[in-house]
């Protein structure tokens, strides 16, 4: 793999070159970053044509991405409203014990219950670890029903906070990562996202073969990466 920057009209691209099948373009979110990877055999003339094609889709994601509205800073307080599984429940922080734990009614929101005195840092890390186990605790169904239709096994996942990704997979291990995330956004979300890994032990790159494999076993999944995309 090879990492190299150009600059195109002004603007800064990130160029890797991999063992890929086809040329892919990403504009990210958080900061309107640039990066495209391609084949290793691909020229850097090439490149350069192919960035410059797309100047004006580039110039668009920047200004969208860069004139949305930062993310609301949460601070764990009482009352705040928290995403799981697609909605917003409030979220109330109940001071009485010493015994740390979560709880969850779909009618009143989500309760932390924690010793007098917490802090933000002990409220997020309390909420977290409750996500994680919620994460957890599903994929295993889903594995159940997708493995046979998919024709390949998983033999390992794992959650991570992710900034950039919402799944990798690992194909030579057949391990699957997974963007904690995942838990805040709908159910049918996630399934999307473990199908997409699941599909690369089929197909590594995103080819068109990747992409015929996604659409037989997942014919909405264009749907779901929209919402999926939708702000919590």
């Amino acid at each position: 793999m090879k990492k190299e920057h150009i600059i195109v009209a002004d603007i800064r691209v990130e160029v890797w070159w991999k063992a890929v099948k086809r040329i892919n373009l990403v504009v990210y979110a958080a900061d309107g970053r640039v990066r495209i990877s391609v084949p290793f055999a691909t020229p850097l003339a090439l490149v350069q044509q192919t960035v410059f094609a797309r100047l004006a889709w580039i110039k668009r994601q920047q200004h969208k991405f860069l004139s949305q509205e930062a993310p609301v800073q949460l601070h764990f307080a009482d009352g705040e409203q928290h995403s799981f599984l697609g909605a917003k429940y409030p979220l109330f922080i109940i001071e009485s014990g010493r015994r740390h734990f979560v709880r969850f009614e779909p009618s009143a929101g989500i309760s932390l219950h924690l010793s007098s005195g917490s802090t933000r840092q002990q409220r997020q890390r309390l909420l977290d670890k409750w996500y994680r186990e919620q994460l957890h605790r599903r994929i295993p169904a889903l594995l159940k029903h997708w493995q046979p239709l998919v024709g390949k096994d998983v033999y390992e996942f794992r959650i991570k906070k992710m900034k950039t990704r919402w799944g990798t997979c690992n194909i030579n291990a057949r391990r699957i990562w997974l963007n904690l995330e995942l838990i805040k956004k709908d159910v049918k979300c996630l399934e999307y996202i473990l199908v997409h890994e699941m599909v690369h032990l089929l197909e590594a790159g995103h080819t068109d073969v990747f992409y015929a494999h996604l659409h037989r076993l997942l014919p909405d999944w264009q749907s779901r990466d929209t919402l999926l995309k939708q702000e919590q």
